[in-house]
């Protein structure tokens, strides 16, 4: 009872946070796009949860504007199949979560396919710090050029660096991974 507690005072400070650091951070235009690829048999699983899990469906959208979408399990998690998209696939999830409407954004790349992807205003706080537009407007909007791994991955590690306190304090592992460590919303 008090882990649940804990953890849905973590996504809510996390929540908050989030709020707080979109409009001081920004995106870089360095390095490289992921060259897009196709995999025969590519699933991405996750859970899309933004405090609590979201009742809502997900989707995924390719550079050549195919998309897929699916309905969110009742505990936040889903599958999406993404074998006739190509990488880097832009994740986005819609519904309600605590009696809130969220639109939320991720990504996966190659080598996250037949992984975990998960969706939360965390992920898309490094989305939209990475491609250094707000969420919404990229999702309106993507330019899949700005979509490169390695900003992602920095961008994802300076908003763990920022909450680290949060972090050690709510007793999340060192390891654990915004975007692909799996985990159960509740």
């Amino acid at each position: 009872m008090i882990r649940q507690h804990l953890l849905r005072v973590w996504l809510l400070l996390c929540t908050m946070a989030a709020t707080l650091l979109i409009s001081g951070c920004g995106g870089s235009s360095s390095g490289s796009a992921t060259t897009p690829t196709t995999d025969d048999t590519a699933t991405i699983s996750g859970t899309a949860a933004a405090g609590a899990p979201v009742s809502g469906f997900v989707g995924a959208r390719d550079a050549s504007g195919d998309t897929l979408t699916t309905a969110i399990e009742p505990d936040g998690s889903f599958e999406l199949d993404l074998s006739d998209l190509n990488t880097p696939v832009l994740l986005y999830a819609s519904g309600i979560a605590g009696g809130n409407a969220y639109q939320m954004l991720s990504v996966a790349f190659s080598d996250d396919l037949n992984g975990t992807a998960n969706i939360t205003p965390l992920t898309d706080l490094i989305v939209g710090n990475a491609v250094g537009l707000s969420p919404q407007e990229f999702f309106n909007n993507p330019d899949f050029d700005l979509i490169r791994q390695a900003e992602i991955e920095t961008q994802e590690e300076a908003l763990k660096t920022r909450l680290k306190p949060l972090l050690d304090a709510l007793g999340v592992e060192e390891d654990f991974d915004l975007r692909n460590s799996a985990f159960t919303a509740n």
